[in-house]
């Protein structure tokens, strides 16, 4: 599609594997699924700077859409590199993960194909990303808590009182998860997950990518509830959580990202 790919790293037992190049996300999953707890980081410096010296030969301008700054530094080491090759380059912080930037760079190199100018692209995609977020829902809080997005005393009481906690990611948490609202079960967790969307949206106008760690079974519950709801099948996506996420939700989770259609 014209779209370039920056991997992400994943460490098992010492060895770094290029993802989706050198391992693929069911393999993480089998990883996950005997307990072992991989490690993730950002895209070598070399491996961006190779590729925007490649690039350079032949745009004037790039458009990235990086993991969001609230995750991960490779925004801004994509920013520093463009300095130094002194390239116009618009880092796109999506303040989200996974489908949601999948959504954004298609609809960008769309927007390039139809000739829009890159001011035309930035003020026609800005407003749903701003408006655009990610509900996570975690089976495992162990996964969070060793990577640091939860503390150890809120996951042990999480686990001890049976609470669910459902988290967000989007602008007003400058791109980090953070716990939207807690409640006692399972079962609560996704009505209100569902409510809480179903608020947020235009039903006939807005993409919802339901995205689970091997877990279609309630991926699909989810897309029936949200079918019963009113939101056309068409938009409504299920696909899995990339691996490098998946590493910190655990197996069994299910995020829910929505953002507004294109036109």
């Amino acid at each position: 599609m014209g779209i370039y790919l920056l991997p992400l790293q994943i460490t098992i037992d010492e060895t770094t594997y290029q993802d989706t190049l050198e391992i693929s996300t069911q393999d993480i999953y089998k990883e996950l699924a005997k307990g072992k707890m991989p490690k993730t980081s950002m895209a070598t410096y070399q491996k961006i700077y190779d590729l925007f010296e490649e690039l350079k030969k032949d745009y004037d301008t790039i458009f990235a859409v990086p993991l969001t700054n609230g995750l991960s530094t490779n925004a801004s080491t994509m920013q520093s590199i463009a300095r130094e090759l002194e390239m116009k380059v618009h880092v796109i912080d999506m303040y989200a993960t996974c489908a949601l930037e999948k959504h954004v760079s298609i609809w960008i190199k769309k927007l390039v194909d139809k000739h829009k100018s890159s001011e035309e692209i930035l003020k026609i995609i800005q407003p749903a990303i701003d408006k655009s977020n990610s509900l996570i829902l975690v089976k495992n809080l162990q996964h969070l808590k060793r990577g640091g997005r939860l503390t150890p005393m809120a996951a042990a009481l999480a686990g001890l009182l049976k609470i669910y906690p459902i988290l967000h990611i989007n602008k007003s948490t400058e791109g980090r998860i953070d716990v939207l609202n807690k409640v006692r079960t399972e079962k609560r967790a996704d009505a209100y997950a569902i409510d809480k969307v179903m608020d947020d949206i235009d039903i006939q106008h807005t993409h919802i990518y339901i995205i689970h760690s091997d877990f279609l079974e309630g991926a699909n519950h989810f897309k029936k509830c949200f079918i019963e709801k009113g939101v056309p099948e068409q938009n409504i996506h299920i696909d899995y959580i990339s691996s490098v996420i998946a590493v910190h939700t655990g197996l069994g989770c299910i995020a829910i990202q929505y953002i507004r259609e294109e036109n």
